[in-house]
């Protein structure tokens, strides 16, 4: 069964990002642990706090496939790292990432990503290679605009596999107080649209979100309190089973 997955999906086509983008499908101007440390740096001037994210899910309830990721911001120095792996007994994948933001004025703000793809399979080559993605955001005091590269240099996989280069914009409005609508356009090969909305009410808040090609839906819940956040998020695919998503964030204002 897990050989079906990885030819529906590809490799390295599973990254689940944890936190509240697990709720929402966008994810571009997300402010969250995860989005900032592995995939959205120059998000940072929005960030006011540090912390660790640990997110897990058994991709589309595969009782023997597993996915770990560990995520951490330094909101002093502006750095992130995270550590991600998709692992199965006869197959695994894991993603190493540094990220860095830096402002560049009041209300714009730039980042990097740097990241680390590792594939292992058993009597196989194991793989090795890295990407570079950098980022943009403009961050007036009503909305936010991102725009990523991911995959600039474009690197192969040693089994003539490329990751492409992507192209996101991201937009995060807030809608009134408690309301947060999130949509992002990608441009890779084909086009793909994702939105998601955020209600939060006191402790409480909750999540929808859609994407297209393919067709997918997300939902869940959260918990935020003074020192941490708990996350549960559920995906839905149109050929597999659903991804139940946990995640747990350690928050601090250092």
């Amino acid at each position: 069964m897990w050989l079906l997955v990885l030819s529906l999906l590809g490799i390295f086509e599973f990254q689940e990002m944890g936190g509240l983008a697990s709720l929402l499908s966008a994810q571009a101007t997300v402010v969250d642990i995860p989005v900032v440390a592995s995939f959205n740096p120059s998000l940072q001037l929005k960030n006011k706090k540090s912390g660790i994210v640990f997110t897990f899910t058994k991709p589309y309830s595969l009782s023997d496939l597993k996915y770990l990721k560990i995520s951490l911001w330094l909101r002093r120095w502006g750095i992130g790292f995270s550590s991600a792996g998709l692992m199965h007994p006869g197959y695994g994948e894991w993603i190493f990432s540094l990220s860095k933001g830096l402002p560049l004025f009041n209300s714009l703000s730039f980042g990097l990503l740097l990241s680390f793809y590792h594939l292992s399979i058993p009597n196989y080559e194991s793989d090795f290679f890295f990407s570079l993605s950098p980022s943009l955001s403009f961050i007036p005091e009503r909305f936010l605009i991102s725009f990523i590269l991911l995959h600039t240099n474009q690197p192969k996989t040693l089994y003539g596999e490329m990751m492409p280069l992507t192209f996101i914009l991201g937009i995060g409005i807030p809608l009134r107080d408690g309301i947060d609508f999130y949509f992002d356009y990608e441009r890779e090969r084909e086009e793909a649209m994702r939105g998601g909305l955020k209600v939060a009410y006191k402790i409480l808040y909750g999540g929808i979100g859609f994407e297209t090609n393919p067709i997918r839906f997300t939902s869940g819940f959260g918990l935020s309190l003074n020192s941490f956040n708990f996350n549960y998020g559920l995906r839905w695919h149109p050929q597999l089973r659903e991804s139940h998503i946990l995640s747990l964030e350690l928050k601090s204002s250092l």
